[in-house]
Formats: structure tokens, sequence, C-alpha cells
């Protein structure tokens, strides 16, 4: 019988690390996605003529 008790039991440890890892990969892409989004931004204000000629006047 290959449904053992410990069988099922490591099939639901599986199940667990599996979502577990799935939840934590798809957390550090969004996190990553930000981190790119907020860089882009900074960025393209940085390059923005209007702000580096406000910069200089101050």
């Amino acid at each position: 019988m290959a449904n053992t008790r410990s069988s099922l039991k490591r099939a639901r440890q599986n199940v667990k690390r599996n979502t577990r890892n799935k939840i934590i990969r798809s957390n550090t892409k969004s996190t990553v996605r930000n981190i790119v989004d907020l860089v882009k931004t900074k960025a393209q204000d940085a390059l923005d003529p209007q702000k580096i000629y406000s910069a200089y006047l101050l």
C-alpha cells in the first residue's frame, strides 16, 4: 500500500513548502518590479530639464 501515513505526511509537507516558495517568489518579483519602477522615475526626474533648472535657481 503506497499511501502510508508517512508518505501522506510527506506529500502534505511538500505542498506546504511549494506554496510557501511560490508566495516568496511572487513577492520577490513584485518587490524587484517596484524597485525598478522607482529607479526609472528617479532617473527620469533627474534628466528632466525643468527640474534641473529649478534646482539650479535654488
